[in-house]
């Protein structure tokens, strides 16, 4: 175990020299990669044994009260983080003047939040969200103290610690709410799981940093990092509408049965992002900061991990699409039936939904702070529209419309806007998406035709179905010339990662 000291544990603080930057992203990959399929494997099951030990109505109000706190949460960390990761070179001083501004902003937005909870009750006409409101107040501190922890790991890119943090916080935040389930606890089960997240992101963030923060003092450094993190705070803020506007509207106007529909349907869509694209996350972006200089480097980078990642997640999406029901009935049971139409518009809704997040690794990675929270400002204006126009039509018509503003207008747009600058241009992003869009064009015809003549329901027909789609994916790369190039590219990536491992 390391000793708390202001040092910290070596290296934490000095610069990564160019011989050894390619080592560590390339062994951060490989780390994070099989972490997560780990953390995938245990936060999946989580999910479909607790939708079997509890109710729909549980789920719904929990999913009242997380608009709340993510809202809340968007504040929490003022977006320094990625400042602390994006800056070039920083000091001691400056990691410990940003903990204490973490520090006080929690606990600011704990007393806050724990306020405002009888307004939530009113808000959705039901008492017991009250408590459930103030009890995760306190989930906010504790993210306080990890978060300059979590970033200091993340930017002397020790991954191998970061995912053992990932993975042992999820299986315990796992244990405690199906052990509180099988105890007959119902929704405080779930309550359970967030605390259970944090408390173990604390206590192993500071044993693997070993650092101890010096006490507040006056930093004239901090000013421009806040400047960048205030950027990224507005931009969260409004991608934070856009992602909870709709649980807001569907819980006020069809109560907490319907939202708990609703959410089951929104976080399995969320379940391939989550696993993929944000472990990848944590280590691309250090990577990108540290390539600034290097355009070429930059470039070959950000698409090599972004193949990858469509290479993983696009069947499995495409799969969604094409067997909602049978993905709902065989995981869910028969009383979540009717996610099963919310959770098909959701499934096309998530397809652009990686190219958008990669899009966020350019504009953080390149300093662009205004340029994301100017892009948030119509993207957050699109889609709480689109949850509006669907409204009248239920959780269905919700999903509806966010899909076709998801996929006709922000995708585009957003690649457009983030290309105009920076290494990677409009024409690489076209020449990765259409070799993707063929292939999940001829797996959605394959599982057509399987649909016909054979019978897809149950794990075993699952697992059929994800097997033609992964096998299709590879034939139809290798048809392209393009997709030879990205099963090259992520063959090379492979071998990279072997020799590393």
């Amino acid at each position: 175990m390391t000793l708390l000291s202001h040092a910290g544990s070596p290296g934490l603080f000095s610069p990564i020299d160019s011989g050894t930057l390619k080592q560590r992203s390339v062994r951060g990959a490989a780390v994070m990669m099989a972490g997560q399929i780990g953390r995938f494997f245990i936060q999946f099951g989580s999910q479909v044994f607790l939708a079997r030990l509890l109710d729909p109505t549980d789920f719904g109000l929990l999913a009242m009260v997380a608009p709340v706190l993510a809202f809340v949460q968007v504040f929490n960390d003022l977006g320094l983080a990625n400042a602390t990761i994006q800056r070039a070179e920083i000091t001691r001083q400056d990691t410990s003047s940003l903990f204490w501004i973490n520090m006080a902003a929690s606990a600011t937005l704990c007393a806050l939040l724990i306020l405002a909870a009888p307004a939530v009750g009113r808000f959705y006409d039901e008492p017991r969200v009250v408590p459930i409101t103030t009890t995760l107040a306190f989930v906010l501190l504790l993210g306080g103290l990890s978060s300059q922890q979590m970033a200091l790991l993340g930017r002397a890119m020790r991954f191998r610690q970061l995912a053992i943090i990932d993975i042992a916080a999820m299986a315990l935040s796992t244990a405690s709410g199906i052990l509180g389930a099988v105890c007959g606890m119902g929704y405080w089960s779930l309550v359970l799981m967030p605390f259970a997240v944090m408390v173990t992101t604390v206590v192993l963030s500071w044993v693997y940093t070993g650092w101890l923060p010096d006490w507040p003092r006056r930093n004239a450094n901090v000013g421009s990092m806040m400047r960048f993190g205030g950027h990224l705070t507005g931009a969260s803020f409004l991608n934070f509408l856009s992602r909870n506007m709709d649980n807001v509207l569907i819980g006020r106007v069809y109560g907490s049965a319907v939202l708990g529909l609703y959410d089951r349907a929104y976080k399995l869509m969320l379940l391939p992002l989550a696993q993929v694209a944000s472990p990848v996350s944590r280590v691309s972006i250090p990577l990108l900061s540290r390539l600034q200089d290097d355009p070429p480097r930059y470039r070959n980078a950000f698409m090599q991990m972004l193949h990858a990642i469509h290479l993983l997640a696009v069947p499995a999406m495409v799969t969604a699409v094409a067997l909602p029901e049978q993905v709902i009935l065989t995981l869910f049971g028969e009383k979540w039936v009717d996610v099963g139409p919310i959770f098909f518009w959701l499934a096309i809704a998530g397809l652009p939904s990686f190219m958008a997040s990669a899009s966020g690794w350019l504009f953080t990675s390149q300093g662009r702070g205004a340029g994301l929270f100017q892009w948030e400002c119509f993207s957050s204006a699109l889609l709480v529209a689109s949850f509006f126009l669907g409204l009248p039509y239920g959780a269905v018509g919700v999903a509806r419309a966010y899909a076709a503003a998801c996929v006709l207008i922000r995708g585009p747009l957003l690649w457009w806007i983030v290309t105009r600058r920076g290494p990677v241009k409009f024409t690489d992003m076209v020449r990765l998406l259409y070799p993707f869009l063929f292939a999940g064009l001829c797996i959605f015809a394959a599982l057509y035709a399987c649909k016909g003549h054979y019978d897809l329901h149950g794990i075993g027909g699952l697992i059929v179905g994800a097997t033609v789609s992964y096998l299709v994916t590879f034939v139809a790369l290798a048809v392209l010339p393009e997709g030879r190039q990205i099963l090259r590219n992520v063959l090379r990536l492979k071998s990279l990662l072997r020799r590393q491992a």
